[in-house]
């Protein structure tokens, strides 16, 4: 039995070259053809960057239209002032809603 099977082994090391390089022509091309593309794609984030900066971020509170620009990244990320997202009711769109701050979202009662 050990026999048999030390030959199937070899048989299955037989179709490996050990100790050679395997080389990829077509790496090269992807690799062209995807740093291209990711040219394009940088291009436009740019552009969609330009855009979220022609309007300054605000409150969405009803009734607040604090600039969010100097504030913090948290606050102006989620569209809300440190006061609001203290407060334990807020109005949103006419709609009664608590800004939770574990997830970071305002929700309706």
């Amino acid at each position: 039995m050990d026999s048999g099977n030390s030959s199937s082994e070899e048989s299955s090391l037989n179709g490996l070259k050990f100790g050679q390089r395997i080389y990829f022509e077509d790496t090269t091309a992807l690799a062209n053809a995807s740093s291209s593309s990711s040219g394009s794609t940088s291009s436009k984030k740019v552009r969609s960057v330009s855009v979220q900066h022609s309007q300054p971020p605000m409150c969405q509170v009803q009734g607040c239209k604090l600039d969010l620009t100097d504030a913090k990244a948290y606050y102006s990320r989620h569209k809300v002032c440190s006061m609001h997202s203290k407060s334990p009711t807020v109005t949103v769109s006419g709609l009664q809603q608590r800004f939770c701050q574990q997830c970071s979202r305002s929700l309706p009662f």
